[in-house]
């Protein structure tokens, strides 16, 4: 095991065993006086009064939270490859705490309850403090060996063992009356002012939220905000760049938090991640957390190929919602158009018949994978390694070939509208080129790393042996830098079938049209997902999107294959990426949910991983 991976897996032990929590709760009454130690006398409880509740800190960077850290250290280690599971069972999750305050707290803090990490301050200078529970058989000797000293409503600790360096890392902790579970916590924290600023927040707000997880990760929006000056600047100064700018800091303002968590189950785990927003009138919001009705994955979903890496449905977006964002869009490709030399009247009647068809709204079936797929892939690359020089330019070729991806999509649109409509907008654009004034210059900078488009309609190859009324489409691709590589050509299809329409892209002509055979015959379910497992865990379940992802086959998907060095490297890498036991075990199938309503606005994603297919994708982590 490499010597950075055991780091890395020591201190996620110690985050396992010592974690954090989340925003402020409604008021709440007054906690009972805290009685330390077996003299004290017991006190008639005082009359109930209200009293506003903590609140955050300012400075909250991050907040995480464990509910059984001895669990969650045992639920970790099982689905660790054997060489780091060996390595992670050594570590006692007593003896970390131990490690972190000291051996006379360490023995104090129940490890069966939730634990909370608050870090504050800045990124080049956090700081983290850490809420536990106390267990309730200690908390009548708390004051044994200790020197306590009560201010502000916290008993603060001063350890007379400290001299001895059994201080522990943590150099300043208080016991505290809690809400939740426990009625007792220990707040520690590195400097005393950090444990004043967050002590009753931990303990009062934080310890009575309830946690339905194994652990959960909080981050506040404020975080994000802080970054996007440094990702504007980032972005440049193009005017199309300072549109998506401005449309994901808008987005980014209605942000509260980020949540992330995970829940072990009998057979793997459950990973979530919510984003709750404080409202949804940016055009962001509006498109993400959708008002479309819930549904079950339609029919279409189940004529995907089965060799997938990436399948999904979503109900979409309504078309309402989608407007103003298509305007937005429109305006600025019209306005980009102009400025480049492009005669108002035809740029204006090209934008009109592009904003007929994209962002429209309605539901979309959605997939994408490798021409050979996975098991053709992973064959081409083995056969560089010792490729003969005479046969190399051939075996990269195959490589590159098996690699090449395809799309496809579904929509519940008529066929028609959009082979007219893409008829329409590639003559229209003809009409814009050729009538652009002379001597005009793009006002937008090139990337000479880019390739030049032209799309013109093509011819129906019968061999391909797609319907009749299929469009076809040939995208040139040719680099704006002579020699970087060799010019190439994709092709689209459009296939009207019913009230619906089918599209795919790639350029392998053959592979796109094999997968969109297998969509649109009805007569077999073979090579579809309608035969797959995986995707039938998915019928009944109602949800604005759902789908399939395939991590060993991911990396194949999003290898390099520009250059003979991008292939040689790929050969080296995605190929071993995953055993060759994963094959089978590793789908994940997520669902995504979510809710528009004024004041619980969030969209929520939650994935399912078998327990094999966690311990390839960590072994994959170099873990």
């Amino acid at each position: 095991m490499k010597r950075s991976s055991a780091r890395g897996l020591a201190l996620f032990a110690c985050l396992s065993c010592l974690s954090c929590g989340s925003p402020p709760m409604p008021e709440r009454g007054a906690s009972a006086p805290l009685a330390i130690g077996p003299a004290a006398a017991p006190r008639a409880a005082p009359p109930a009064r209200v009293e506003a509740a903590p609140k955050a800190p300012d400075d909250v960077a991050l907040l995480v939270r464990v509910n059984d850290p001895e669990q969650l250290m045992h639920e970790v280690v099982s689905i660790l490859p054997p060489s780091a599971a060996a390595t992670a069972s050594t570590l006692d999750p007593v003896q970390l705490a131990s490690m972190l305050l000291g051996r006379r707290l360490g023995t104090v803090i129940d490890l069966a309850q939730p634990i909370d990490v608050l870090s504050i301050g800045t990124k080049s200078e956090p700081t983290f403090v850490v809420s536990m529970a106390v267990k309730q058989d200690a908390e009548s000797k708390l004051g044994e060996g200790l020197v306590l000293r009560e201010e502000g409503g916290l008993v603060h600790i001063g350890r007379p063992d400290d001299a001895h360096g059994d201080g522990g890392k943590m150099s300043a902790c208080a016991f505290t009356a809690a809400a939740g579970r426990a009625t007792t916590r220990l707040v520690c924290a590195s400097d005393e002012a950090s444990l004043s600023a967050t002590a009753a927040y931990l303990a009062r707000n934080v310890a009575a939220e309830p946690l339905d997880s194994d652990a959960r990760l909080s981050l506040p929006g404020k975080v994000l905000r802080e970054k996007r000056d440094g990702t504007t600047k980032a972005i440049g100064d193009a005017a199309s760049a300072k549109l998506g700018a401005a449309l994901v800091e808008r987005f980014i303002d209605e942000v509260e938090r980020i949540d992330a968590d995970v829940r072990f189950l009998g057979s793997g785990l459950e990973i979530g991640l919510d984003l709750r927003l404080s409202g949804r009138e940016s055009m962001l919001a509006r498109a993400i957390v959708s008002r479309s009705k819930p549904a079950p994955p339609p029919a279409a979903f189940y004529r995907l190929p089965a060799d997938a890496v990436v399948s999904f449905y979503t109900t979409g977006a309504l078309a309402e919602d989608l407007a103003p964002l298509r305007k937005v869009l429109a305006d600025d490709l019209e306005r980009t158009m102009v400025q480049d030399g492009h005669l108002p009247d035809k740029t204006h009647a090209l934008r009109e018949r592009i904003e007929s068809l994209v962002l429209t709204g309605g539901p979309l079936v959605f997939a994408t994978g490798i021409a050979g797929g996975r098991d053709g892939a992973e064959k081409a690359l083995a056969a560089i390694d010792g490729a003969r020089p005479a046969d190399e330019a051939r075996v990269l070729g195959q490589a590159r070939s098996a690699l090449l991806p395809w799309m496809l999509f579904e929509v519940d649109e008529p066929g028609e509208k959009w082979t007219q409509g893409i008829r329409d907008v590639v003559k229209r654009g003809e009409d814009v080129d050729k009538t652009r004034k002379p001597g005009s210059k793009s006002s937008t900078p090139i990337d000479p790393d880019s390739d030049h488009v032209d799309v013109k309609i093509g011819a129906l190859d019968p061999a391909l042996k797609l319907p009749k009324d299929t469009l076809h489409l040939e995208v040139l691709l040719t680099p704006r830098t002579k020699g970087k590589r060799p010019a190439r050509k994709g092709h689209f299809f459009v296939v009207p079938r019913g009230a619906a329409t089918w599209l795919g892209y790639s350029e392998d002509a053959s592979a796109v049209a094999s997968r969109l055979r297998l969509a649109i015959d009805d007569s077999s379910d073979a090579g579809t997902l309608a035969r797959s497992t995986d995707a039938a865990s998915l019928r009944g379940r109602s949800a604005v999107g759902a789908g399939l992802v395939s991590p060993s086959a991911l990396p194949y998907l999003l290898a390099t294959t520009t250059t003979t060095a991008d292939l040689h490297a790929a050969a080296k890498s995605v190929g071993r990426t995953f055993g060759a036991q994963a094959r089978g075990l590793d789908t994940i199938a997520w669902s995504l949910g979510g809710d528009a309503a004024p004041g619980s606005v969030h969209v929520s994603l939650r994935a399912q991983i078998t327990r094999p297919t966690a311990v390839d994708v960590l072994r994959a982590l170099g873990l």
